[in-house]
């Protein structure tokens, strides 16, 4: 019978290593997302551009929350 793995592997222990700057990267994102929607001309201007940053706001809801929970996973395994 195989024990379970303690410890994080080379590569865990580098993605473990990279997230502060990974969560810093898109909270600082997500932030000048919203800062361009303070625009209220922008709709109007350039809905394409309205809709690129409304759909990556939409994806940046779901990704902190993973990195958030992956980088706690792999900290309670240290």
């Amino acid at each position: 019978m195989k024990k379970p793995r303690q410890g994080l592997t080379y590569l865990e222990q580098r993605e473990l290593d990279t997230f502060p700057e990974r969560i810093e990267a898109l909270e600082a994102e997500q932030a000048r997302l919203h800062a361009q929607l303070e625009d209220a001309d922008l709709f109007r201007r350039d809905p394409a551009t309205f809709q690129t940053i409304m759909e990556r706001l939409t994806a940046l809801e779901t990704e902190l929350p993973a990195a958030y929970a992956r980088w706690e996973e792999l900290e309670q395994r240290q």
